[in-house]
């Protein structure tokens, strides 16, 4: 089964007035076998919520590739990217990101190094990175927001984690089997 996933994460903050890069090449299809090549089809759409104008994202279907280069918004802009992905066997699965431009904004992108799979072993460590290529300094401040019918609603960073700056490990058993969690980093001072 074909699995997109967009780098970053479900919400991104991308600055305005500068073209960015929406990357969908950690997909997977769990129908091959992690040593084998995924073979994935991919289509990108995006919606402009904010702007009636937006000529690229009214073309449809944008790219054919597991990535694609997004063209420079204006500031409170707000879109949705969608990836859908499929083998030649397997209808199209679809994943999406909200973008939100922001004037000063910073692209943060975030990565999961270990214990990747789109249910995760809560048994394992997990290991996710950040990465930003044109933030001045490396500090970051991390947090998790939780699923509406999780029972584990808060995570405490300095017991539950091992965190340093760009990295964010949270410990074993730490995260509840069933939840859904999502992490978001923001640049710091």
């Amino acid at each position: 089964m074909p699995v997109p996933v967009i780098l970053g994460g479900n919400v991104r903050v991308v600055p305005s007035g500068k073209p960015f890069r929406v990357d969908g090449k950690h997909s997977v299809n769990y129908d091959v076998s992690p040593d084998q090549e995924a073979l994935l089809y991919y289509k990108w759409e995006c919606v402009s919520h904010t702007n009636p104008d937006d000529k690229f994202c009214a073309q449809g279907e944008l790219s054919h590739r597991n990535e694609m280069v997004m063209p420079a918004a204006r500031d409170g802009d707000r879109l949705t990217v969608f990836l859908s992905v499929s083998t030649e066997h397997s209808p199209w699965i679809r994943a999406k990101q909200e973008i939100i431009v922001q004037d000063g904004g910073y692209q943060i992108n975030i990565e999961c190094v270990r214990n990747c799979r789109n249910t995760i072993n809560y048994r394992s460590t997990i290991y996710l990175e950040a990465f930003c290529e044109d933030c001045p300094g490396r500090n970051y401040t991390w947090k998790m927001t939780p699923g509406p019918r999780n029972k584990k609603v808060q995570i405490d960073f300095d017991r539950e984690t091992l965190s340093s700056n760009s990295k964010l490990i949270i410990k074993k058993e730490v995260l509840v089997p069933g939840d859904e969690y999502q992490f978001v980093v923001w640049r710091t001072t």
